[in-house]
């Protein structure tokens, strides 16, 4: 077995240690998914409302199981960091990094903990997508020509990919990789009207892409101005990029970076443009990249320049003697991303556990005790994923499902909640697509308490001992009076 193949091998190993949880995690519903769940009347509405029509049929050809979505993710993204393992190999020229610098990479975009929305269902296009990208990375890299049946195969893929908005932006980089990778070779030659003329055309790619979507499949409805451009967020993000281009073109001139060369300070500007090229759509439309809930989506690019930084560090210590302080220190931040990525995707998995044993005591309450409004104070909060908060429709499809009925309105013991109710904002809701809530003259409360942690939840035989529900019922009058 060659060096090469158990490269691949240790990097697969590593990241299914990280990610595992995506295949145990197998029934659960989370966040949106409960909105389109089982209801093809309501998916098509909502995604050609959203401008992406063609994302019914995968839904809808999945038949919304959820182990079949949480596979396909994992292999998603095994594939991004089997391909950017393949990526960085090929870019050696441009980055000097050794055989081993490029494993210690291509693990740190494996497990660094972001984009854990990968559990939703509802977000397998976008992990499609990055697969996909890093996919046809990968074969644009492996092509000899500009323009050859593997390059046909590649721009297919991206083309694909950009179903994921974010992915037109990070288009760049590959081009860049390749038109310099080439320009090593000596495959591209003359200066910059030359390169315009020979990869140009690769850049026709996004902007027919995204000038057909936008005429042909815009945004209305509920997603009217979706994503739309923010000026003043674009504007701040022009800025932005005009002073990095600007510092990197005085650094060259000063000779503070060298591309003719291996060094640390050239792998630092890579990871740096990669880390801002990864923001910059969701920069332009006013949204933040966060660690947790479910906009970690908005996170999704960002691996590969954070792994390039860590790479870059790894390399440049390889000769020095604060090799002996840096490595070891990386391993174990590695060690510890690893173990992030496990623990995070394992609160899913106990969230699975609880939504399991919720179904089950819900099913044991008297029909007779049931009513149009359900009103829950959760006590057990903090056995979700993150300790988020489920919305409405989270707690509605839930009950819903386990009575097996669409009459109930079910949402939380707030005054939020409370003050949405009297509003009218609940008279008529889409949940699953065709429920109704009529009012009545009294309301279910129910109070979920736990008497078991994260851990024990986890490992007991019947999670359902660990849960209990007490049920109520209040005039609807004074509904939530003392909500929280």
């Amino acid at each position: 077995m060659t060096n090469k193949v158990k490269s691949y091998l240790a990097l697969t190993l590593i990241y299914g240690l990280a990610w595992f949880p995506l295949l145990a995690t197998q029934r659960a519903f989370f966040w949106d998914d409960w909105v389109l769940h089982n209801d093809n009347k309501a998916i098509t509405n909502y995604f050609v409302q959203a401008g992406t029509p063609w994302i019914v049929n995968l839904h809808i050809g999945l038949c919304y199981d959820p182990a079949l979505y949480r596979i396909i993710t994992f292999v998603a993204f095994l594939l991004v960091a089997v391909a950017f393992l393949y990526i960085l190999e090929k870019s050696v020229p441009l980055t000097g990094f050794s055989e081993v610098t490029n494993l210690v990479t291509a693990i740190a975009v494996a497990v660094i903990p972001i984009n854990t929305a990968r559990f939703s269902l509802i977000v397998l296009p976008y992990s499609i997508s990055i697969g996909l990208f890093a996919l046809a990375w990968a074969l644009l890299l492996a092509s000899k020509k500009p323009l050859s049946l593997v390059t046909f195969v590649a721009l297919v893929f991206f083309w694909t990919s950009f179903t994921t908005n974010s992915l037109l932006f990070f288009f760049a980089i590959p081009i860049a990789n390749k038109y310099f990778l080439d320009r090593n070779n000596a495959t591209a030659k003359g200066g910059l009207l030359a390169a315009l003329r020979q990869y140009g055309w690769y850049f026709a790619l996004p902007v027919i892409w995204f000038g057909g979507k936008k005429a042909l499949f815009h945004t209305y409805g509920v997603y009217a101005g979706y994503n739309d451009f923010k000026p003043l967020y674009a504007a701040a993000t022009l800025v932005l990029g005009v002073a990095f281009a600007g510092a990197v073109w005085f650094g060259i001139r000063a000779g503070f970076i060298d591309f003719k060369t291996s060094n640390l300070k050239r792998n630092l500007v890579i990871a740096a443009g990669l880390v801002f090229l990864a923001a910059l759509p969701y920069a332009v439309v006013g949204l933040t990249p966060p660690f947790t809930e479910w906009s970690t989506r908005h996170a999704m690019l960002w691996g590969f320049g954070l792994a390039i930084f860590i790479g870059a560090i790894w390399n440049s210590v390889a000769n020095s003697k604060l090799g002996s302080a840096v490595r070891p220190a990386l391993v174990v931040f590695l060690i510890v991303c690893t173990a992030a990525s496990f623990y995070s995707g394992m609160t899913f998995k106990i969230e699975e556990l609880k939504q399991s044993a919720f179904a089950s005591l819900v099913k044991r309450i008297p029909v007779a005790d049931l009513r149009s409004l359900i009103v829950i104070d959760d006590s057990s909060k903090n056995l979700n994923a993150y300790e988020r908060t489920y919305r409405y429709y989270e707690w509605t499809g839930q009950f819903n499902q386990a009575v097996e009925s669409s009459e109930h309105l079910v949402i939380a013991d707030t005054k939020n909640d409370a003050e949405l109710l009297k509003s009218g904002f609940y008279d008529q809701f889409l949940v699953l697509g065709k429920n109704r809530y009529v009012a009545q003259d009294t309301y279910l409360k129910l109070q979920l308490t736990t008497s078991c942690d994260r851990l024990e939840l986890l490992t007991t035989a019947d999670p359902v001992r660990c849960f209990a529900i007490h049920t109520s019922i209040l005039p609807t009058s004074d509904i939530l009076r003392n909500g929280k």
